[in-house]
């Protein structure tokens, strides 16, 4: 292929990856969510979630629990959206995305809390009730995104990175094999 065939294949490859990494988290309900404390002492739990077009990530969730004490007291965390056990063609290869990224409190006189609502209540009903913000233990938490990474099996593993994700890569180098002396005393 000439170069200019190549940069077009690319660009395409990115649309269509990113286009796949938003479709497939817009099937969820809900996402796995690893925080850290202060001290560094990890936390896992799930909660359900909305997504806005820019790969933004939002919670409502409780101070009550360790993650949000976390979220709030240090913003790192790292999500999982990963395929059904039982719907996946092989268990070493679920397909999943997951991202890294920053979070931040929304506060109640935010200009988005009605396009949020908005989104909270087509996805969930009218369960979430984004005006006790400031009334209550719940806090809406924004997670930005400025890593992701979508797996869709084996040797398909795709990195994200940059504003609104748009760099996408194909994690093509593979697993190696180690060599023979290594494998037998450990070392690297």
């Amino acid at each position: 292929m000439t170069d200019n065939n190549n940069n077009k294949f690319e660009e395409n490859q990115t649309i269509r990856i990113q286009h796949e990494f938003k479709k497939y988290i817009t099937t969820k309900q809900s996402l796995m969510m690893a925080t850290v404390d202060n001290d560094g002492l990890p936390d896992v739990s799930y909660a359900p979630f909305i997504m806005d077009e820019d790969f933004n990530v939002y919670v409502f969730v409780s101070d009550i629990v360790k993650r949000t004490q976390n979220l709030l007291a240090n913003g790192r965390v790292s999500l999982l959206f990963v395929e059904d056990e039982a719907k996946a063609k092989h268990i070493f290869a679920r397909k999943r995305v997951t991202m890294q990224a920053n979070a931040t409190t929304v506060t109640a006189d935010d200009s988005q809390i009605p396009d949020l609502q908005k989104l909270f209540e087509d996805k969930f009903g009218e369960f979430v009730n984004l005006e006790i913000i400031s009334k209550s233990d719940f806090h809406l938490i924004r997670m930005k995104p400025y890593e992701g990474g979508l797996t869709k099996g084996f040797g398909l593993a795709f990195k994200l990175t940059g504003d609104k994700l748009a760099n996408v890569e194909h994690l093509k180098e593979g697993h190696k094999v180690k060599k023979q002396e290594e494998q037998q005393d450990g070392a690297a």
